[in-house]
């Protein structure tokens, strides 16, 4: 778990070390919630869980932007004929590149957006309801497809409301096992607030 606290918060630091004299450059908390399934995994329903973590945006003068976040997920599966679950715990890293509609900024402002990007996870636990820990039956990393949209409003010219939906497809097959393929399907919504840093227009 520190391994990968600390991977992540390098990570962070590798992306905004070039682009802490660039314009535009923002940053804040995120929260939301995870609605979450198992592909492949049969007798399971969805399952609500957390999302929570850091964020780093980067917005051109124009319509494109790139951002990075470090997100604490909590994702998995109900299943559907008892009141145990399987509960897959996550360190995601979602990069997306972000285009935005309109250019107005100011106060009282609303700027729609759509967002695309790979994301890449880290498992930090894996068990059911009973506390029975099933790590060694899936894989330590996922990757995944993040497609989403969503729309932000200007709290005052230089901070901003933010407000997304978003589905990560999960690209790789999680299951240690030989006969069973399993990935990872998440739909969440999130809110965040980002602040400026540096040089702001």
């Amino acid at each position: 778990m520190l391994n990968i606290k600390k991977f992540a918060i390098l990570a962070l630091l590798c992306v905004c070390s070039p682009l802490l004299k660039a314009q535009n450059l923002s940053f804040g908390p995120t929260i939301g919630v995870n609605s979450s399934s198992l592909s492949g995994l049969t007798d399971t329903k969805s399952r609500t869980g957390l999302s929570t973590g850091l964020f780093l945006n980067y917005s051109s003068t124009s319509h494109w932007g790139f951002g990075m976040q470090v997100l604490y997920s909590q994702q998995g599966a109900n299943y559907e004929r008892s009141d145990d679950y399987l509960k897959l715990d996550y360190v995601q890293v979602p990069l997306l590149a972000t285009y935005y509609f309109g250019s107005q900024k100011t106060t009282g402002s609303w700027r729609p957006k759509v967002f695309a990007g790979p994301q890449i996870g880290f498992l930090t636990s894996v068990a059911n309801k009973s506390g029975y820990d099933y790590a060694g039956s899936y894989s330590s990393t996922d990757v995944s497809a993040v497609l989403g949209a969503g729309v932000n409003y200007a709290l005052s010219q230089k901070m901003w409301l933010n407000l997304d939906a978003r589905y990560a497809l999960g690209l790789t097959d999680i299951a240690k096992s030989p006969t069973l393929e399993v990935s990872n399907r998440v739909f969440s919504v999130n809110v965040g607030l980002s602040f400026p840093l540096g040089t702001y227009k």
